[in-house]
């Protein structure tokens, strides 16, 4: 009787640790750096994936993010667990055009012209 007192009280701490800790180890965050932080991505060998004249779009993991907190570098978070989102892509819209209504719950973010939008290939290709 006591060993299964024991095991019950053993299975319940590993739940509350489990949902203590939800976050995979492997999971990354998706977000958005100013472009004139390039030098402290760069001394601190920090990737990104994507690089424009503004910003810099990275995915990091939780070393990463304590990492660039250190830093002091702002930060924008765009997504978390962004390894299991759909396709992303980004467009420029031009001086003279306007998003368009089918985009407005797609958008992860937006720079200047530049919009992020979480849409499958397919989609992507017809705009």
């Amino acid at each position: 009787m006591k060993l299964a007192k024991t095991l019950i009280i053993l299975c319940g701490l590993l739940v509350i640790a489990t949902l203590a800790f939800p976050r995979d180890i492997n999971s990354k965050t998706l977000a958005a750096i100013p472009g004139s932080h390039e030098q402290a991505l760069k001394t601190n060998n920090l990737p990104y994936i994507w690089r424009s004249a503004d910003y810099f779009l990275v995915e990091w993991n939780s070393q990463q993010l304590n990492k660039v907190a250190s830093l002091s570098v702002p930060i924008t978070i765009i997504a978390n667990d962004s390894n299991e989102r759909a396709s992303m892509y980004i467009f420029e819209i031009g001086d003279f055009q306007q998003i368009p209504d089918e985009w407005k719950n797609l958008i992860l973010y937006q720079n200047g012209r530049d919009v992020l939008l979480n849409i499958e290939q397919e989609e992507a290709e017809r705009w």
